[in-house]
């Protein structure tokens, strides 16, 4: 019963906290300039975070394998949808899956229709260059910088990012 009680009560804390427990670790950049990371596209290709400066940009990190993250992506491509069509605001949602999960990450996306969003992954899990330089500690994890290149929110939820765009560019 002990064993029991004790895997429930752990398994709640992931459920309501996320697919790890959270960190604080990247609160610290807001109001500070962005890092450098750079950007890699499914054909390989990959551009410097900075070539997005002059645009606001939401960057969400997620997983196919985290629960939390696909219903939060889904959150996250309503918010693109509506905000994209501004013109000055880039959505990009970086995966943090491994290499081995391309395919079904490229389902997952088709699957749930995520098309107004840039898609990024690595393959490097969570090593990707992006997440570690935006001091990502767990997922999802949500950042947004301004068009001057300033971290206004580095949050593991999407509603502190649908507070400040409502805020900040009118209501969703």
């Amino acid at each position: 019963m002990r064993f029991f009680l004790s895997s429930f009560l752990a398994l709640l804390v992931v459920a309501t906290c996320g697919c790890s427990l959270m960190s604080d670790k990247g609160k610290e950049m807001i109001g500070s300039e962005a890092p450098e990371a750079r950007l890699m596209f499914f054909n390989g290709s990959e551009v410097p975070l900075s070539s997005y400066r002059g645009k606001n940009v939401c960057i969400v990190f997620w997983a196919t394998w985290c629960t939390y993250s696909r219903s939060l992506i889904e959150r996250y491509e309503d918010l693109a949808r509506h905000y994209g069509r501004r013109g000055d605001m880039e959505f990009i949602a970086v995966s943090i899956d491994k290499n081995e999960d391309f395919e079904i990450l490229k389902g997952r996306i088709q699957e749930q229709n995520l098309k107004s969003m840039t898609h990024i992954f690595s393959g490097n899990d969570s090593y990707d260059d992006a997440f570690v330089n935006l001091k990502g500690k767990n997922i999802p994890y949500v950042v947004f910088i301004d068009r001057d290149g300033i971290v206004r929110v580095a949050e593991h939820d999407l509603t502190p990012l649908e507070e400040y765009l409502s805020m900040h560019y009118g209501l969703h």
